[in-house]
């Protein structure tokens, strides 16, 4: 993941704010304009609005104001007007009731100078091109059918990146979990997306991950430009240089693969049981018939969507999961206990057993609560309408802060603690029954996937790769933490001070072997 405590570019971008935001107030004309009733917040300075006020990790920075002037805060970065909701109702309100009106997601700062950027199908406008792809993910990309196919490149990566952690533990060698975990998720969308072995061409998928990684830097440097408003082509003037190379490479690898594809076609058309993403979508480009003919650079946007969307997220979260466990022995030994009792010691874990594993989805579920993959959900408003009391003019960005809205405590009991179990508790005596009328049919459960039209379309993908891939670290292997070179009592828990919510450092471990999967292996 991308190193988000380097201050240099948050400054340079708060000087041009406020040049900038005071040139265009210098030159502006007052105009009569309507008069909204808007969500409160502390007062903002001039030009920079609460730019002074920012702290990292940024959620809980939302999180903390969010207990002073209530669950939806009206704020302003320069240019830049934000409405944040901190609460699990009001968070229904705008995925369920008013899910229409907020089906889009805010302009990326420059957009129209990224060819892949400007094509995304991640953050379009809703309209024919979203609504499009959005079916093509349901029915055909990411239905179950096409993951049920796919369970076997799953399982062949998960048997790939256990051989490594046997390697390591046979050397007594500590393993950088976070990194072989984002090396996993990426090679299997890798493999899903292209049908070829990511496992055992480690240079091009290393090659690929590193690309995903720059990409994901770069669109949060440009992505400070949205504070400059009519100026935010300098952010691009100061960044876009190194975006546009990162750009050009991406378009380079992903252009071979689409000409070997296309090579292909007619063999893999009479041969191939199974598609891959770029066969499916190669598909709907040649057919004339096809709803949405789509371009090549549309194809290539989509799967930089997909490797940006998918890889470090699933990462994340698995590497979240095994620190919570790792501190907290009780539950681990409980985890392994239940797949002990389903699997013996004969076999590995594998994916279709998950269902029978209550406790280890509760792990999965209060992991998704306490750590997010995404903390904070923009949205735009497409019309003028109102949530609770408050006006939200059309235009407004909206930040849904899950990792708030995960932790009220009107909602859960020691919301700051890790405590599976309460989602075991019998539906008849849950405490917290009041959430799910609350949610009607919104499962908060899982909020941090988002909700209504835009829901992330592969959150069971997401969950196919990360249960089994935990329950196989639990089932195979014990765990020492490393910090600074040295067996540690626990894991250092601490946020990595930035916009999204990952881990100050990457998990490194000990492994020793407890049940050797490559026994388990036919």
């Amino acid at each position: 993941m991308p190193k988000m405590t380097d201050i240099q570019y948050y400054s340079t971008f708060f000087i041009i704010s406020f040049i900038s935001t005071l040139v265009i107030r210098s030159f502006s004309k007052k105009t009569n304009r309507p008069r909204f009733h808007l969500p409160p917040g502390p007062r903002p300075l001039p030009i920079i609005g609460h730019l002074q006020l920012i702290t990292f990790p940024l959620d809980q920075f939302f999180q903390k104001l969010s207990t002073k002037y209530g669950p939806i805060i009206y704020l302003q970065f320069g240019a830049s007007k934000q409405i944040i909701i901190s609460s699990a109702s009001l968070a229904t309100e705008i995925f369920k009731t008013q899910d229409l009106a907020f089906a889009s997601r805010p302009p990326f700062a420059v957009e129209n100078r990224l060819t892949f950027v400007a094509s995304s199908f991640l953050n379009s406008e809703y309209g024919d091109y979203w609504k499009f792809m959005k079916k093509l993910c349901i029915t055909k990309l990411l239905s179950p059918q096409a993951l049920e196919a796919s369970s076997g490149v799953r399982r062949q990566e998960l048997r790939s990146f256990l051989r490594k952690i046997v390697e390591s533990a046979s050397l007594l060698k500590p393993v950088d979990v976070g990194l072989e975990l984002s090396k996993l998720t990426n090679n299997i969308i890798c493999t899903m997306a292209m049908n070829t072995n990511c496992s055992s061409n480690d240079d091009e998928a290393e090659k690929c991950r590193k690309l995903v990684q720059e990409t994901f830097e770069h669109a949060l440097k440009l992505s400070i430009g949205d504070v400059l408003g009519p100026f935010k082509w300098l952010g691009f003037w100061i960044y876009g240089k190194q975006a546009v190379d990162v750009e050009r490479r991406f378009d380079g690898m992903l252009e071979n693969i689409l000409k070997q594809h296309e090579e292909k076609r007619e063999e893999n058309s009479k041969t191939s049981q199974y598609k891959d993403l770029i066969d499916v979508l190669l598909e709907m480009h040649y057919d004339n018939q096809a709803e949405f003919k789509l371009t090549r650079t549309q194809i290539k946007s989509f799967l930089l969507d997909i490797f940006v969307a998918g890889t470090d997220t699933s990462a994340n979260t698995m590497q979240w999961t095994l620190a919570e466990l790792i501190n907290h022995p009780k539950v681990f030994k409980k985890v392994r206990e239940e797949i002990d009792s389903l699997v013996g010691n004969s076999r590995l874990v594998e994916e279709s057993d998950v269902s029978s594993l209550p406790y280890l989805q509760a792990v999965m579920k209060e992991i998704l609560r306490l750590h997010p993959l995404g903390s904070l959900i923009p949205r735009k408003c497409r019309e003028h309408c109102k949530i609770d009391v408050f006006d939200i003019p059309k235009n407004t960005t909206i930040l849904i802060n899950t990792y708030a809205a995960m932790r009220d405590p009107n909602l859960w009991d020691d919301p700051n603690e890790f405590k599976p179990e309460r989602f075991l508790i019998s539906k008849d005596t849950q405490k917290t029954l009041a959430r799910q009328d609350q949610m009607e049919g919104q499962l908060l459960d899982l909020l941090t996937f988002g909700g209504g039209r835009r829901r992330c379309p592969g959150m069971m993908l997401a969950f196919h790769t990360m249960s089994p891939t935990v329950a196989a670290m639990v089932q195979c292997f014990d765990w020492t933490p490393i910090e600074e070179g040295r067996e540690a009592d626990a894991v250092n828990m601490e946020v990595r001070k930035g916009f999204i919510h990952v881990m100050e450092q990457s998990l490194v471990c000990t492994p020793r072997v407890r049940l050797n999967p490559l026994d388990c292996i036919a």
